[in-house]
């Protein structure tokens, strides 16, 4: 038998489509989501050069199956009124690798590399995100491709995402591609831009 949930005009709902909020939050919770419940696409996301160059300059690998903990927090509060969008953690042994903390705006909006590594800065000093490392990987996704002066930062493009997920076997990340297309008003892949921005 055949079953297909529907949310009002969507003929072909999924999981992304419960979620509520205003389109930027919503791009990054469903984000969070789909690395929780998506190992491949997980692999993939850390496998990324400029993720997986600092994950190895704290000495420890870019492959999963070295961590037998990995948790995700999405929209998670530090006491001192901080937000961080993703908080991903990796645990070897209950003992704290590394974590990342990202920093993701919307996938149609440019952002000043100058304002957001501001905020990358007061994410990774702020201490009361209860992280039991210190080994913290800032990161930024963005429309463009920014340049940050921080060598403990990087940044990944949407493009990049886009580009994972089109990669992807799995249902979780076609139906999290086509939540993006369809948040974004029927976007078109060939609108995400290429070019960097040194703002």
């Amino acid at each position: 038998m055949k079953t297909i949930f529907r949310k009002h005009h969507l003929k072909n709902a999924t999981i992304f489509d419960l979620m509520s909020d205003n389109k930027e939050v919503k791009q990054t919770v469903a984000l969070g989501y789909l690395m929780a419940n998506d190992s491949q696409f997980l692999q993939s996301f850390i496998n990324l050069p400029t993720i997986k160059m600092r994950i190895e300059s704290f000495d420890y690998s870019s492959n999963l199956k070295n961590y037998d903990e990995v948790i995700i927090n999405t929209e998670k509060h530090s006491t001192e009124n901080k937000r961080a969008d993703i908080l991903v953690e990796f645990y070897q042994n209950n003992t704290a690798c590394f974590a990342i903390i990202i920093e993701a705006k919307s996938i149609s909006t440019a952002v000043s590399s100058s304002k957001i590594e501001q905020q990358l800065n007061d994410y990774l000093t702020v201490q009361d995100f209860q992280l039991r490392t210190q080994n913290k990987i800032g990161c930024t996704l963005t429309k463009y491709d920014l340049i940050l002066e921080n060598p403990h930062h990087c940044t990944i493009a949407w493009r990049e995402i886009i580009f994972l997920l089109q990669k992807s076997r799995s249902q979780l990340a076609k139906d999290y591609f086509n939540f993006l297309i369809n948040i974004e008003g029927n976007m078109k892949l060939a609108d995400l831009p290429h070019n960097r921005n040194t703002a």
